[in-house]
């Protein structure tokens, strides 16, 4: 736990509960998108090259501590998040 009072397995596991935002034959599953956004804001990196960086670097954080499987690119990322409207995250 967190100084926040949350576990990120079981803020995966709520984010893994968004359904019907990607095809069936999409390449990179939502939970993966939202986490490596979510992974961004948790770690206050000072841009988003700069967190880009990091996970190319180091990109084992991503997939052990916020359980990311496919790491995929920023502009990648805002198509698929763009998808889904925000009033699901303020849960």
């Amino acid at each position: 736990m967190n100084a926040h009072g949350f576990k990120v397995k079981d803020i995966k596991a709520n984010f893994g509960k968004f359904t019907g935002y990607r095809a069936t034959n999409a390449n990179i599953v939502l939970n993966d998108v939202i986490m490596s956004a979510f992974a961004e804001f948790h770690l206050k990196d000072q841009s988003l090259l700069a967190f880009d960086v990091r996970w190319r670097r180091e990109p084992e954080n991503l997939h052990t501590v916020y359980g990311v499987g496919d790491i995929f690119y920023d502009s990648q990322g805002r198509v698929i998040l763009n998808e889904v409207a925000p009033h699901v995250f303020r849960k």
